[in-house]
């Protein structure tokens, strides 16, 4: 029988709860979770760990040589590029929910995972587009000629401009009932400005183009100016208003933008109602 990979988790917030109630209650086949880090380890959680799991020295946790996998769900830039690059150093493979860090500083990581042949595990990064990112990283997928791509790929914005049109309300109105049931945070900047899909953009690319090169600066434009006429004047003509994420291919070179757009109502992109993503690519065959 084969030796259970050791696992340790560093970040215990809602994300990383359900990734060690997982590992710790399911006791997948093959996977065993050794240590869970936090700099928080009194805040109540669905399950509870005896106290030898429990470190909040990640670099303890990441040094431990009878730990194969790390997986970091803390998000943001730092500590998360030190954790994952120490880790790599270590000799152990990475798995990841952190698309900000991908997108910012995955030249570095990825370089990092090619030159010490190691494994980095991201799909947990674009949930919604999982499976495409799976499909996109199959051997010789990646190379396909694709046109174009169009991208839903932030929930929260999609359902505030579903809101707006279906029941009539305005921005503000529709981000008040997007925040009451958990779709927005806090501070919806992220989604409604633009930068999640832009985020989730950079990592498409990199896959399209078989390459951890970051990519330069592209237009961002979020929906915050988005107004009930806008949204009502699209309907008129036939067209629903989306945030979409563009990838335009044409002799190598690589076109990208995110910015609301009128999409037609019709269209796979254009009736997607609700928190939900959806990617419409198109190759030399045609759409898909």
């Amino acid at each position: 029988m084969a030796e259970k990979k050791k696992i340790a988790v560093i970040g215990w917030g809602n994300i990383g709860t359900g990734v060690v109630e997982l590992l710790y209650q399911k006791k997948f086949a093959g996977l065993e979770l050794v240590k869970v880090c936090d700099v928080d380890l009194e805040t109540k959680r669905n399950v509870e760990l005896p106290p030898d799991y429990l470190s909040t020295d990640w670099r303890q946790v990441v040094n431990d040589p009878a730990t194969d996998i790390i997986v970091e769900l803390i998000g943001g830039i730092e500590p998360a590029k030190s954790i994952q690059m120490e880790a790599l150093k270590q000799g152990k493979d990475v798995v990841t929910a952190n698309k900000k860090l991908l997108a910012k500083e995955g030249e570095s990581i990825f370089k990092q995972v090619l030159d010490l042949d190691r494994r980095i595990g991201y799909r947990a990064s674009f949930v919604g587009g999982h499976s495409l990112i799976h499909e996109l990283g199959l051997a010789g997928t990646a190379a396909k000629k694709f046109k174009r791509i169009y991208a839903i790929l932030n929930g929260t914005s999609n359902y505030i401009l579903s809101t707006m049109a279906r029941e009539g309300t305005g921005f503000e109105e529709a981000l008040r009932g997007a925040q009451a049931k958990g779709y927005a945070e806090a501070d919806p900047s992220d989604d409604i400005d633009g930068k999640d899909t832009e985020n989730k953009i950079r990592i498409m690319l990199g896959l399209i183009s078989n390459s951890y090169r970051s990519a330069g600066p592209f237009p961002v434009e979020g929906i915050r100016d988005i107004s009930l006429q806008d949204i009502q004047y699209a309907d008129e003509l036939g067209y629903s208003v989306k945030l979409v994420g563009v990838i335009e291919q044409d002799d190598g070179a690589f076109d990208v933008a995110v910015h609301p757009a009128m999409v037609p109502r019709m269209s796979l992109l254009g009736s997607l109602d609700g928190a939900y993503n959806g990617t419409e690519l198109e190759d030399e065959y045609g759409v898909v």
